[in-house]
């Protein structure tokens, strides 16, 4: 089992992150806990440090999230 509460945003590949994360290890059980991005946000905002404090610099939209969890399997 993994678990992950807002350390995936950080990464810029997420997908290889989830791909790992459902391998045979986990037996594909993982929990995730994130930020995500509205996919309007304009790139001022992803560039504001209180931004980057709070999780969302890097932050996937809902559809990028759905799109890497089925690439992974």
């Amino acid at each position: 089992m993994v678990t992950s509460n807002c350390v995936i945003n950080p990464e810029a590949d997420k997908r290889a992150i989830l791909v790992e994360a459902s391998g045979p290890s986990t037996r594909g059980r993982f929990a995730i806990s994130a930020v995500v991005a509205d996919p309007e946000m304009d790139e001022a905002t992803r560039r504001d440090m209180a931004v980057w404090a709070g999780c969302s610099h890097r932050a996937g939209t809902e559809a990028e999230y759905c799109d890497a969890l089925e690439a992974a399997g």
